[in-house]
């Protein structure tokens, strides 16, 4: 459905739409601090693959080689 349809079906604005509660939106705030926490958690628990940073020292120096050769 497009704005304008959107639109057209209702007359009032959205924030007159909008009827919460003072404590449902710090249960909302801290409900999504804490699954925020949760997934840094997770990203900084997962290890790279083994040899991960070998390659990608190996493919900096490949790089600066090129580019030394360019000049």
């Amino acid at each position: 459905m497009s704005l304008e349809e959107s639109s057209k079906m209702s007359n009032q604005t959205p924030s007159q739409d909008l009827n919460f509660s003072l404590e449902e939106c710090k249960k909302a705030i801290l409900d999504a601090a804490e699954e925020y926490d949760r997934l840094l958690e997770k990203a900084g628990n997962e290890s790279p693959p083994e040899g991960t940073a070998e390659a990608m020292w190996e493919m900096e120096k490949k790089m600066w080689r090129q580019r030394e050769q360019q000049q």
